[in-house]
C-alpha cells in the first residue's frame, strides 16, 4: 500500500468499520434517535464477510486484508490479476468480482490509481446477488495523482 505513512491507521479504521457493522451501531444509534432500545443477537467475526477490493501486491504487504482476517472475520478479496494473501480467500477477474460481490457484507475499496475495467463496478453488478438489503458500509481509499 502506497500510502506515505497512514497503514496502519487504515487497518485501524477498517478495523473500525468492522467491528461497528458486526456489533450493529447503526441499529442501535437509530434506535436510540427514537428513544428506543431492542437487542440484537451477537454475531461472530467469522460470521461476518468482508469483501476486500485490492487486497493488495504481491511484493507490498497487504496490511489491510491481513489484519481483518488476523482478527477472525471472513475475508474475501479481489483484484484484476490471481493474486495470494494468507488468510484471505482471493478472487479475480470479472466472475470473481461477482462471487465476491454476492457473498460480502461489508466491501472495502482500496484499488490503485488506474481506473478499474470499464463496467467493472456498474449499478447492475454492484445491486445484484447481495445477501444484504441495505447498501453495503464502505470504506475507501483515493489516492493522489
Amino acid at each position: 500500500m502506497e500510502d506515505g505513512g497512514m497503514a496502519g491507521q487504515m487497518v485501524e479504521y477498517a478495523l473500525y468499520v468492522a467491528l461497528r457493522e458486526l456489533r450493529r451501531f447503526p441499529d442501535y444509534a437509530r434506535e436510540q434517535s427514537q428513544a428506543r432500545w431492542s437487542p440484537h443477537p451477537s454475531r461472530a467475526r467469522g460470521d461476518l464477510t468482508i469483501g476486500v477490493l485490492g487486497p493488495g501486491r504481491a511484493a507490498r504487504r497487504p496490511a489491510v486484508a491481513r489484519a481483518l482476517a488476523d482478527f477472525g472475520f471472513a475475508v474475501t478479496g479481489w483484484s484484476r490479476n490471481a493474486k495470494s494473501v494468507d488468510g484471505v480467500r482471493c478472487q479475480h477477474g470479472a466472475q470473481g468480482l461477482d462471487t465476491v460481490l454476492a457473498a460480502s457484507q461489508l466491501l472495502m475499496l482500496f484499488l490503485p490509481r488506474q481506473a478499474p475495467p470499464t463496467g467493472c463496478f456498474d449499478r447492475v453488478r454492484l445491486g445484484r446477488d447481495c445477501r444484504r438489503a441495505r447498501p453495503w458500509p464502505t470504506v475507501a481509499r483515493r489516492t493522489r495523482r
